[in-house]
């Protein structure tokens, strides 16, 4: 079985602002994520720094999208790259904050 592939998303229900990773394993991604938030270790800072302020209460945590297997593709990690940044532009078009 493979496993999901696409785009996670981190909003703040304070902010409304989005930390997006792109993942070609999204229940691991999310795993990882909120491993290093819960311990401080996450590399956005500012995220990092909005997780310690408020709590993992005041926050989404989800699949923003998923990219479909094609049949004779294994490599997906552009597609992937191209997903995450079709997502942020479609953000910011709507005015919403990225982290």
């Amino acid at each position: 079985m493979k496993p999901a592939m696409g785009v996670l998303a981190i909003q703040s229900t304070i902010t409304h602002k989005y930390y997006l990773e792109g993942s070609i394993d999204l229940k691991s991604a999310i795993n990882r994520v909120l491993f290093q938030l819960k311990w401080g270790g996450h590399p956005n800072k500012e995220l990092q720094r909005d997780w310690n302020e408020w709590g993992q209460e005041h926050f989404t945590v989800g699949v923003l999208d998923e990219l479909p297997y094609a049949e004779n593709q294994t490599d997906y990690h552009d597609d992937i790259a191209e997903l995450q940044s079709i997502w942020e532009e479609k953000l910011r078009l709507e005015g919403v904050g990225l982290y």
